[in-house]
């Protein structure tokens, strides 16, 4: 019976764990190496230019959007 004050926080718990696993697409995303990434906040600003992302794993707010641009240098040898 003591158990049973632990389950409302329980519940909660796992709702909020299904929530961010839900929107996980929208919140993580990864630049691969030889890419760049500029974020576009939707609210506050417009397209941030000043603060380019490098290769790695980053976050963002789920209303924001990342493009991801491939910068990998092509060399044409003959």
């Amino acid at each position: 019976m003591e158990n049973r004050k632990f389950l409302p926080l329980l519940m909660v718990g796992a709702f909020v764990l299904i929530a961010i696993f839900s929107v996980s697409s929208s919140i993580f995303y990864t630049v691969d190496a030889g890419e760049r990434a500029v974020i576009f906040y939707k609210f506050d600003g417009g397209l941030d230019k000043a603060d380019i992302r490098s290769s790695g794993f980053h976050f963002k707010a789920p209303w924001n959007t990342a493009y991801i641009y491939n910068v990998k240098e092509i060399t044409d040898e003959e």
